[in-house]
């Protein structure tokens, strides 16, 4: 399980600094495709409130009005960086 947590300590800030790069330059594919290569570790992982957000910016990504793509994907972060702030104090508490 520890194996687990750390490499999600190691995959998801980074793929959130994806997401905020694709947010900053406008670019809906990549914000979906950053969002779609993250979707089956957050299933994993149960990350709860973001896979019906991101299923929808998946298939609405190019008709969704921006501010809208981009509030949702700011949400997505703000409930990821929780989990990473979890996550990494359980994996404080077992060193």
């Amino acid at each position: 399980m520890r194996a687990y947590l750390t490499q999600f300590l190691q995959l998801i800030p980074e793929r959130v600094e994806e997401l905020l790069a694709a947010l900053e330059d406008g670019n809906r594919i990549l914000v979906r495709k950053h969002l779609h290569k993250m979707s089956p570790q957050l299933q994993f992982f149960g990350i709860r409130d973001t896979i019906t957000p991101i299923q929808r910016l998946e298939f609405e990504f190019e008709t969704m009005p921006y501010d809208e793509l981009e509030t949702l994907t700011r949400e997505i972060i703000a409930k990821l960086e929780a989990a990473l702030t979890e996550v990494s104090a359980i994996v404080e508490s077992y060193r």
